[in-house]
């Protein structure tokens, strides 16, 4: 839970690239977030990104990675979506497409769903079929 938290912190930094609104799409994009300390702790990239106007954005085939934010700069957690909306003034996206985000002991997937990355919610909501699978024994939670 602790790294979801995390994925979605690091998510609300993606407003800033709300400072360029290009008149075309940009193609094969990557955007990356760093933290104070100058890591690069979240990577943005998709096959396009589309200004529908200063406060709405389009991704085409989004992935975003999230990195541990020290000197090792591993890979942490992924999450792809065929394609989201993104809300650039309020930390919000949405898709009815399909999500999956993958860590190294469990993976969330589902369909339609909404990331409300504000300060005081951070969360993401899969409304259909969603799925939850974790890759490490839990021990003491089913007695």
């Amino acid at each position: 839970m602790k790294r979801f938290s995390i994925l979605l912190f690091l998510i609300t930094s993606c407003t800033s690239w709300t400072q360029m609104m290009p008149n075309a799409p940009i193609k094969n994009f990557m955007v990356p977030g760093f933290s104070q300390e100058g890591y690069t702790e979240w990577i943005l990239k998709g096959r396009e990104l589309e200004y529908k106007s200063e406060d709405l954005a389009f991704v085409q085939d989004m992935y975003l990675q999230i990195l541990s934010p020290n000197d090792s700069q591993e890979l942490t957690m992924e999450m792809r979506s065929p394609h989201a909306f993104f809300l650039l003034k309020n930390n919000k996206a949405k898709s009815k497409e399909s999500i999956e985000i993958r860590g190294p002991n469990f993976q969330i997937t589902g369909r339609q769903w909404k990331w409300d990355g504000t300060q005081a919610t951070k969360k993401i909501i899969i409304e259909k079929e969603g799925s939850v699978v974790f890759y490490e024994e839990l021990k003491g939670f089913l007695k």
